[in-house]
């Protein structure tokens, strides 16, 4: 017998998750490496593993703001009209696929006391992983509207980002699968673009 998520089997719920991942994935994949280049050598706010300052935050959002548009947006417009909302939804799947796995895998495994331990901790993080993702998109969606160096809420939005970095590496399965996206990018940059 497999573990259920609201009545519906795990397995279910886990090939459902990564479908939405990879959708979400792929769907963002040109508009942040078009965003990447448009503010060069500045890197977007939500890839700084040890957050940012009110400062940076507004360094980047004049450099966005003012880069060239990318068809017919502003870089700023296209990071917090499509990347953010897009990456709120590869944020929940990528938990949830995190979680099924980790639900999956300790029946697999046997019950014993370290086994189970281990397994709270991975799925506890992958739910919190989702939760700081979820909190650091939103909360730069609203900071980036207007000139955030002077906001009080930067700090909640770059301790986000951390908790996020910290929770999906202690995820192990989330940081397994953003691996393999990321390795997947990687190639495609590499020997996409020699043909």
């Amino acid at each position: 017998m497999h573990p259920e998520l609201l009545g519906i089997d795990d397995r279910v719920w886990l090939v459902v998750a990564l479908a939405f991942t990879l959708l979400f994935h792929f769907l963002n994949r040109k508009p942040r490496a078009d965003i990447d280049a448009a503010v060069l050598p500045l890197k977007v706010p939500e890839r700084r593993p040890y957050g940012y300052s009110a400062r940076e935050l507004g360094e980047f959002r004049t450099a966005a703001l003012h880069a060239p548009a990318i068809n017919g947006r502003s870089p700023l417009d296209l990071y917090r009209k499509w990347v953010l909302p897009v990456d709120i939804g590869f944020a929940i799947a990528l938990a949830l696929a995190s979680y099924c796995l980790w639900r999956i895998m300790v029946p697999e495994m046997g019950a014993n006391g370290l086994v189970n331990w281990i397994s709270t901790m991975g799925w506890a993080l992958s739910v919190l992983y989702g939760t700081f993702d979820f909190g650091e998109d939103a909360s730069l969606f609203f900071l980036l509207e207007r000139d955030p160096t002077y906001s009080r809420t930067v700090p909640f939005a770059s301790g986000c980002t951390t908790g996020k970095m910290i929770t999906i590496t202690g995820s192990l399965f989330g940081l397994a699968i953003f691996l393999a996206l990321a390795l997947n990018d990687w190639i495609i940059e590499k020997f996409g673009s020699k043909r």
